[in-house]
């Protein structure tokens, strides 16, 4: 046993240390090491019953805040994860519905997306593509700006450009030079000597009429197409009649957006005259996309039949290319004329073109009747405008006895600038009428009555039914010279436009109700010669004819040729009434 303060060897059972004087403590410590003096003073000196504990909470507390904060940070770090994941699919998704033209889909998809992460810019501006390809410009600008509020202003430099380029239209040149609205028209004709009449224009309308976004020289960058009217257009024309008269005039100005400015590069003369100049009118221009371009189309044509004889048409092809409209084809100044025969080029040109971008049906006409117009047969990729329409109260009889502008009828007009309608959601006349037959499939006829074989053609007749029961008539239309080369075009109308579907026989041949008496969606067809009989079936599918022969047989004698159904309704070709019925 030692001394607690100096470390002398003690003797068992001593109470005082002989050397320091030191008390002993009584419990034995065995043969502990020895102690320096200092430290075992330092112990000694300590107050007995008052040894101090260190405080181990402030430590625990600590550990259990990191631990925390370790886990809520890794749950937030795997529901971002969670989260990025799920705004991928859901773009992906969106991405693949948008492919498959499924637009429902695609935008609850991006909206979904945008809820997922709307600081995302990518998503906005897709879904503001997704609107202009549905003719929703205002949807398209609100979704932009939408994202202007909630991606960080460092990303959303692209945003604002497009938000600028896609309100131009509305929030500066509207305001600045007026809008002219889609409807219907009414043109009077004007007396303008003793046996001079001409039809007197809409002078009411001037402004904006349509306008498209689209990335027209493909350069990566997007530009704004306008299409405006000017009523009061510096060519006035006479019509050869001694008084002029203000003709309305449809110019193409494209902009573009130079230091996040829109800049409008270039205009051009596209369409004149319009909305009233003949008895009948077909105008439109629409766009018709290629892999490496976007051609701008269009034509007016109008008809003059009651007071004179001719044609006045101007068309384009354009493209557009470092900041200027080219032409490509076309007959680009008005021309006037009865007889288009003796073609310079224009017309076969026009034709070529328009059968290398997809326009078979409009090429095969063109190259027929040698007339460089649009008939608007080919279903475009977007429809910009049209204007259609014809006389309406003429009375021939009445007028060479009484020649006077009150029993001359009016031209009734009208303007279309929206295509979009659902066939499925809306009724019969709200998606085509009486007047919409007449001066689509109307026009059609005009140009197979003043095409290449008028001698013959004007015998050539048409029938007037709804083939697949959709609600939409379709035009049945026979072109040639006799039976031996008799065939029928057919055609249908959608948005407003006419549509080739295919052709079939015509030598021969007539059509007739299904056997159940007009309830199935097909007719019957049957040709008949000399004793043979071929009877079939002529339905729609997928939006093409389909031919399936019933039956074929000789006849001995004492038969009969087929008819168990009704004759469709039918007419010659220089007659349009059939179309109001």
């Amino acid at each position: 046993m030692f001394c607690r303060r100096c470390g002398e060897k003690l003797e068992d059972n001593v109470q005082f240390c002989p050397k320091c004087g030191s008390p002993v403590n009584q419990n034995p410590v065995g043969n502990r090491p020895e102690l320096e003096p200092d430290l075992e003073q330092k112990h000694a000196d300590r107050p007995q019953g008052t040894v101090k504990k260190k405080a181990k909470w402030p430590w625990i507390l600590a550990v259990i805040v990191i631990l925390a904060a370790v886990i809520i940070a890794g749950v937030l770090v795997m529901k971002k994860q969670k989260t990025k994941k799920q705004y991928q699919e859901t773009v992906s998704n969106a991405d693949k519905y948008l492919e498959d033209m499924d637009y429902e889909k695609a935008e609850d998809s991006y909206l979904e997306a945008i809820k997922l992460d709307p600081k995302e810019k990518e998503t906005y501006i897709k879904l503001a593509d997704l609107y202009m390809e549905q003719d929703e410009p205002n949807k398209a600008a609100q979704i932009l700006k939408i994202g202007l509020k909630h991606v960080d202003k460092k990303d959303n430099a692209e945003l604002s450009e497009k938000y600028s380029l896609y309100t131009y239209v509305d929030e500066e040149l509207i305001p600045d030079i007026g809008q002219v609205k889609e409807g219907e028209y009414e043109c009077s004709y004007l007396q303008v000597s003793e046996y001079g009449f001409a039809v007197d224009s809409v002078h009411s309308e001037s402004g904006v009429l349509n306008w498209n976004i689209a990335d027209y020289d493909n350069d990566g960058e997007e530009e704004l197409l306008v299409l405006v009217m000017d009523n009061k257009s510096a060519t006035t024309m006479d019509g050869g009649i001694g008084t002029d008269i203000d003709r309305n005039e449809i110019d193409l100005q494209m902009y573009e957006l130079e230091n996040g400015k829109v800049v409008k590069k270039d205009q051009y003369q596209g369409l004149v005259p319009v909305l009233g100049y003949g008895d009948s009118e077909d105008d439109g221009i629409f766009l018709q996309k290629t892999d490496n371009n976007i051609y701008i189309c269009g034509s007016c044509s109008n008809h003059v039949y009651i007071y004179a004889d001719g044609t006045i048409v101007k068309s384009f092809m354009l493209t557009y290319e470092d900041g200027k409209f080219k032409e490509q084809a076309g007959q680009v100044t008005e021309t006037a004329g009865s007889s288009w025969e003796d073609d310079d080029g224009t017309a076969a040109m026009m034709a070529d073109l328009a059968e290398s971008i997809g326009l078979t049906k409009d090429a095969d006409t063109i190259r027929k009747t040698h007339v460089p117009v649009f008939g608007f047969q080919d279903q475009p990729d977007k429809m910009l405008l049209r204007i259609t329409g014809e006389n309406s109260g003429y009375n021939v009889s009445v007028f060479y006895q009484q020649p006077n502008v009150e029993n001359i009828g009016k031209v009734k007009l009208k303007l279309q600038l929206k295509f979009d309608i659902d066939k499925d959601e809306a009724t019969d006349e709200e998606t085509v009428s009486a007047d919409t037959y007449l001066s689509v499939y109307g026009a059609i006829l005009d140009q197979e009555v003043g095409g290449a074989d008028t001698e013959f053609g004007i015998y050539n007749n048409y029938y007037f039914y709804d083939i697949d029961k959709d609600g939409v008539k379709e035009m049945i239309l026979q072109t040639g010279t006799c039976e031996a080369d008799y065939m029928y075009d057919i055609y249908t109308i959608e948005n407003g436009t006419a549509k080739y579907i295919g052709q079939t026989n015509g030598g021969h041949t007539g059509f007739y109700e299904d056997e159940n008496g007009g309830t199935e969606p097909y007719i019957v067809g049957l040709t008949a010669h000399m004793g043979y009989e071929t009877v079939f079936h002529l339905s729609i599918n997928n939006g093409q004819i389909q031919i399936e022969v019933i039956s074929n047989r000789e006849l001995q004698e004492g038969d009969e040729y087929y008819n168990a159904s009704a004759e469709l309704p039918y007419a010659d070709i220089t007659n349009k009434s059939l179309l109001s019925q």
